[in-house]
Parts: C-alpha cells; structure tokens; sequence
C-alpha cells in the first residue's frame, strides 16, 4: 500500500525549541491538530423550504457524529439544535408541536428572528442566511471538528467521509463539507492517485520494452540456428566447404 508519512514538526523542530512547546500547548488545550470542518446548506428546492426539511437540519449533526473520524470535543455546534433548546426554554409547550418544533412556517422565521437577538443567538447570526423577506433561509452553516490529525491516507479518507455522510444528512439541501484543511488533503489524495497512475504506467512501458527485446533477442536465435548448424556440419575432418555461404 503506498502511503505518506510526513511529519514535520518531528523532523523540523529542534527537540526542547520554544516552538515545539507551543505545539505542545495547542494539542493539549486548543484541539491541536484536529481539523474543523463547516458544514452548509444551499437553497430548498422549488415547492420546499427550510420549515418543511427541518428532518435533515436534525440529521446533520448525528450524522456526522457517527463517523469515526470525526470527534464529539469539541462539541458539534448547530445552529437549528440551539434554536430548538431556546424554544423548549422561552416558548410555552402548546405553541409548539410534538416534536417541539414551530408549528407553522411564519412562527419558524419569527422566532428564528428574535432567537438572533439575544445574546446567545447573536454568535450565530452569520450562520444563517435569509431571503430578501426573510420569510425562508437560503443557507446555513454548522461547524464540527475532525479527530486529531494521523497520517496523509487518514486525511483522504476524512475528507471522503464526511462529505459523504453531510450528503447522505441533507440531500435536498446538497449539504456540502468545507475546510481550509481539505486543499491540503485533496492535493494527498491527487498525488497519492497519480503516483499510483505513473507506477503502474512505467511498469507497463518496462514490460513492452523488455517483450520487444525478448522477441528481437528470440528473432536472432531463430536466425542464427540455421548457420550454427551448418557450422556443426562443415566443421568436420579439416572440411573446407563453405556451407553457410
């Protein structure tokens, strides 16, 4: 299996640097290497909307939970599950439907609107984007975060993974996965693919060279059987016939 291996801050950084210990500090306190990964939501179809798919709103965050690559800690923050905890908090039970919900599409975008004021649904505000009458969103955005960091083959699979699963989550949403990090990844698994590409091509451009010279070397054996036996004829008692003439 062809992998890569490389691992910078090992080789690079002087053991006992000020640097390293830096490095230290941020795996130990700051999610170290783990990748954050935004996940957002495009437009509802035509003749849908965001009240009408709140199901797949639901599904991203558990989906994508269940992955093994990406990790609970930090928590998996969603907008939608946040503004459904304040409901449950702010809003009496028989203005909500059974699955604590808003019942209708207008109390939905309302509410969603005076969520965004409060302190806490402030630090959301750029998560969410509204249509020119605010009656519907257009997109949205959740953020988890990936475990730590392995190898180049684990960034690859990461990457593959959770667009897969965000996809699988919100499909009429065509919820994308998004990451700084995945230029890097994608660019392992395009060199990972192409070496593989340009192994298997010289290994075949070697096996025509050495058919071509097998054959060639097989075409002047068969040639010079006919001589080497005449050879073997006129070399008898001092013969001075030239047979191969």
């Amino acid at each position: 299996m062809l992998a890569q291996d490389f691992r910078p801050r090992e080789w690079f950084i002087p053991d006992g640097s000020w640097l390293r210990e830096a490095f230290r500090i941020e795996d130990r306190y700051f999610g170290g290497s783990q990748t954050r990964i935004d996940f957002y939501t495009k437009a509802p179809p035509p003749g849908e909307s965001y009240f009408s798919l709140q199901d797949e709103l639901a599904a991203i965050p558990p989906t994508l939970l269940d992955s093994p690559y990406m990790s609970a800690i930090p928590p998996f923050i969603s907008w939608y599950d946040l503004f459904l905890e304040w409901l449950g908090r702010e809003k009496p039970p028989s203005t909500l439907d059974p699955a604590g919900r808003p019942p209708r599409q207008a109390d939905a975008m309302t509410w969603l609107v005076e969520w965004l004021a409060t302190p806490q649904g402030a630090a959301f505000e750029n998560d969410v984007v509204f249509n020119a009458d605010r009656t519907d969103l257009l997109s949205s955005r959740m953020t988890g975060f990936s475990n730590e960091f392995e190898d180049a083959p684990w960034a690859v699979e990461l990457t593959r993974d959770v667009r897969a699963r965000v996809r699988q989550a919100a499909p009429s949403l065509d919820a994308i996965a998004f990451s700084r990090s995945f230029f890097n990844y994608d660019g392992f698994d395009v060199v990972t693919s192409l070496t593989v590409r340009n192994v298997i091509a010289a290994a075949v451009a070697v096996f025509i060279v050495m058919l071509i010279l097998l054959v060639s070397a097989h075409s002047e054996f068969t040639l010079a059987l006919p001589c080497s036996s005449c050879w073997r004829v006129c070399i008898g008692p001092l013969s001075s016939a030239s047979c191969c003439s």
